[in-house]
């Protein structure tokens, strides 16, 4: 998260940061995090000092050039750009078993070896270009700063596990029903293990 370098703004000028962008059907908006007011990726309200600091990725916020009106990145991946690939059951169930085997084969090799590859590549080239480390690779519309790259504690990565447990998975498992909890426990939630409950 790209933090401004100087004093938090008061509320006069936070009033003038009414940004909002939709994704589908959740709206993002400022919010208050700690006394400092932010925002989910504006650089322009960075630059103009409308808002203190902006969530987005490490790539996207380099390529975005948030580095130019930041001093601080602080890499906490909180993974918010899920990767996924559907298909309609009953137009599956409908193609030949050679179109269903290479669509299978097809969606499993992007996702091991262009997906995943890309992803990891693109969040260490956003952070080594971000903080000017030699690592630095400036293909792909990656600019080199010196930012200043603040990794979480064990602690602050005990806390976000703490507050997923406790705020972000209840809520999920009340709007998706018992069925999406039971699918969550037997896949994501063995994996990661954390079981979800209503």
């Amino acid at each position: 998260m790209p933090v401004r370098s100087h004093q938090a703004l008061g509320p006069a000028r936070q009033d003038r940061a009414r940004v909002q962008r939709r994704a589908g059907r959740l709206r993002l908006g400022p919010r208050r995090i700690a006394g400092v007011h932010a925002v989910c990726g504006n650089g322009p309200a960075l630059q103009r000092g409308v808002i203190d600091c902006g969530i987005t990725g490490t790539a996207s916020g380099n390529i975005a050039k948030l580095p130019e009106v930041t001093s601080h990145f602080y890499a906490l991946n909180s993974g918010w750009a899920p990767q996924l690939r559907i298909v309609n059951a009953k137009w599956f169930a409908q193609q030949p078993s050679e179109v269903q085997e290479w669509l299978t084969l097809a969606s499993a090799y992007f996702e091991q070896e262009m997906a995943w590859p890309t992803q990891i590549h693109n969040h260490k080239m956003g952070l080594a270009c971000t903080a000017c480390e030699e690592s630095c690779e400036t293909e792909g519309g990656f600019t080199v700063y010196d930012s200043t790259v603040t990794y979480p504690t064990e602690a602050e990565l005990e806390t976000v596990q703490a507050s997923v447990q406790s705020h972000v998975l209840p809520n999920v498992a009340a709007n998706c029903g018992d069925a999406c909890v039971a699918d969550w426990n037997d896949t994501v939630g063995q994996l990661v293990g954390i079981t979800m409950s209503q």
